[in-house]
């Protein structure tokens, strides 16, 4: 797996809410929720489900995994591709054990990536330039949906879906639709708050891999 591949599947776990122009009230009352959540927690577990393709080249990806989010340190698992990310708010170690490779690198946090370069924010990263609208109830379920529209035309996509749990505040679903056919559909099947885990767990441990190739691409 290439890191292109990586920040498809984690990228869209990253869902930026706004509180600029045009805001829905409704829709402002459901993020804040989302947000109250994330800075109650030390830290965010979440399991997930992950589809991406793209009507006009045809391609299409899948995968599942796990992610724990501390502040600005994050870890995540890519189940099919058996891929392990680890950044300490400072570097970050994208390991894949089936190739005995670990690539080192500094993300961009000021880029438009979703989730990969600032993925602390993914449940209160509303405070950007995004117009929200509350869509109203999910039919036949006890869910409600509300869209995101970035005020920057730059971005890569243009509309975020969301659609979060009514009794729980919490997030179930997210799909970003992007500017060139692309689709991101997120589904999170298990969130919740964790106790506080050490900082190495967010920290790739090269002691306990001596014969992985190390590929540092800082330089």
């Amino acid at each position: 797996m290439n890191c292109t591949t990586i920040k498809l599947i984690l990228s869209a776990l990253l869902f930026p809410f706004a509180v600029s122009a045009q805001q829905d009230p409704k829709a402002q009352e459901i993020l804040k929720k989302l947000s109250d959540f994330a800075r109650s927690s030390d830290v965010i577990y979440v399991r997930y489900d992950y589809a991406f393709k793209n009507v006009q080249t045809k391609e299409n990806f899948s995968a599942n995994g796990e992610a724990w989010i501390k502040k600005d340190k994050f870890k995540i698992l890519v189940s099919q591709k058996n891929a392990e990310i680890y950044y300490d708010g400072e570097v970050m170690w994208t390991y894949i054990p089936s190739i005995k490779e670990v690539n080192i690198s500094v993300p961009d946090t000021s880029s438009n990536e979703f989730f990969i370069n600032n993925p602390a924010e993914l449940f209160t990263y509303y405070e950007k330039e995004y117009k929200t609208r509350y869509l109203g109830d999910v039919n036949g379920t006890n869910a409600c949906r509300v869209d995101l529209y970035p005020v920057d035309l730059k971005k890569p996509y243009y509309r975020i879906r969301l659609t979060i749990d009514k009794t729980t505040s919490q997030l179930t679903e997210a799909e970003a639709a992007g500017k060139n056919g692309e689709t991101y559909l997120v589904k999170l099947k298990e969130v919740r708050s964790e106790k506080n885990l050490p900082d190495s767990f967010f920290t790739f441990d090269r002691r306990k891999h001596p014969d992985v190739e190390v590929i540092d691409l800082r330089f």
